[in-house]
């Protein structure tokens, strides 16, 4: 390497025309300037940009709009919602419903939601047997005071 250039690279998010977000490389190759006569001193110049993908295969982004930093990585919302599995007979067990709703790099939902049935420690999966919808009222609780022993 030339003691001349000096070379830096960082992440740049190109949006296509079609809106498409991908996240690149830049490269980016700095010179010396044409010196101050007065000062002496030459300033750093930015000489040349080059992009990469992930390999560092160089691509054309002439068509793109560039900006400075990674593209920006949308968090998939994932929500649990407790349903209840209410038999014929009036008797119901409760379940988590996680939905899992992702999002593309424009930040567009993606179809279907995952959506996954659980017991209620989140873990053990769950497969309904009656009809599925929320749970019926629960009767109100008694307060009973304080308790010395488990149980009742």
């Amino acid at each position: 390497m030339s003691l001349c250039k000096d070379f830096e690279t960082a992440e740049v998010c190109a949006t296509a025309a079609d809106g498409t977000r991908t996240t690149y490389v830049a490269h980016y190759e700095y010179g010396a300037g044409v010196r101050d006569e007065t000062t002496g001193i030459a300033p750093t110049v930015l000489v040349a940009t080059r992009y990469a993908n992930a390999d560092g295969s160089p691509v054309d982004l002439d068509a793109s709009t560039v900006t400075a930093g990674a593209c920006p990585v949308y968090q998939p919302d994932i929500e649990f919602e407790r349903l209840c599995d209410v038999l014929p007979d009036g008797n119901f067990t409760e379940f988590l419903c996680r939905t899992i709703t992702s999002f593309d790099a424009a930040g567009a939902v993606i179809d279907p939601a995952q959506i996954t049935y659980f017991e209620l420690d989140k873990v053990t999966p769950y497969t309904p047997v009656g009809t599925v919808g929320p749970c019926p009222d629960c009767p109100p609780a008694v307060a009973q005071g304080v308790l010395t022993s488990w149980g009742a």
